[in-house]
């Protein structure tokens, strides 16, 4: 069963929701009728959103730390040195002010856009949960990745869909690389840098593939600064 209007149960929830509205592509707001006006406000609210739950998050590690040297203070040991003394934390204050009551903003898009909507485009945005008929030519894909040293790692959700497109691109170019097809959650990316033994910044998107038909719609475009692993120049 289908639950109609579903709004997520917590703060990171509504931060997820906020990121999925704020990244969609010109294109999927075009098809669901989404306004620039609707789209910059919620790029707004998630910016400030997650800058704010980031300071929340460096308030509460600081006063964690205060009051483990309150303790040590008073109770020792002895043996605990008391010259770095905790300082206050420097909070984030780039993002641009955004009207109080963002739950209530992202309810009045949400019903505004309900009718525009095709089932399968529902579910994405996640304005209903349950379920529903699979259709590939609908099908949003999903990427994120993390970079260590000579590897990205990718991560894709396998829901109805296990294969994946992998393409990238060099952040700041036009051109998208096909780097393989991979199956299943996870692929380690070991990427060759354009410039031997320098970072670069890598853009990446995944689609859907099914029986070797790629399908449905690009994901949002994940970034990741990429470290390569130190070969010896001669």
């Amino acid at each position: 069963m289908k639950t109609i209007n579903w709004e997520p149960k917590t703060e990171a929830g509504w931060l997820a929701l906020l990121l999925l509205l704020s990244t969609l592509t010109p294109a999927y707001r075009t098809a669901i009728g989404m306004t620039d006006l609707q789209y910059q406000a919620l790029v707004k609210a998630y910016n400030m959103l997650k800058q704010e739950m980031d300071n929340v998050t460096k308030a509460e590690q600081s006063l964690n730390e205060l009051i483990e040297y309150k303790t040590s203070l008073l109770e020792g040991p002895v043996t605990v040195s008391m010259v770095a003394v905790p300082l206050a934390p420097v909070y984030e204050t780039g993002a641009a002010i955004c009207p109080a009551g963002i739950k209530t903003m992202v309810r009045a898009v949400r019903m505004a856009l309900f009718p525009n909507c095709t089932p399968a485009q529902l579910s994405y945005l996640t304005f209903v949960k349950g379920d529903e008929n699979f259709v590939p030519a609908d099908y949003h894909a999903d990427g994120e990745a993390e970079a260590s040293i000579g590897n990205i790692a990718i991560h894709s959700k396998v829901k109805n869909v296990a294969m994946k497109n992998l393409y990238a691109r060099v952040t700041g170019t036009n051109l998208w690389i096909f780097i393989r097809t991979f199956s299943g959650a996870h692929y380690d990316y070991h990427r060759v840098p354009t410039t031997p033994n320098t970072p670069e910044s890598v853009d990446m998107i995944v689609y859907g593939v099914i029986d070797n038909v790629q399908i449905g719609h690009a994901s949002p475009i994940f970034t990741v600064l990429y470290q390569p692993q130190q070969t010896p120049t001669v």
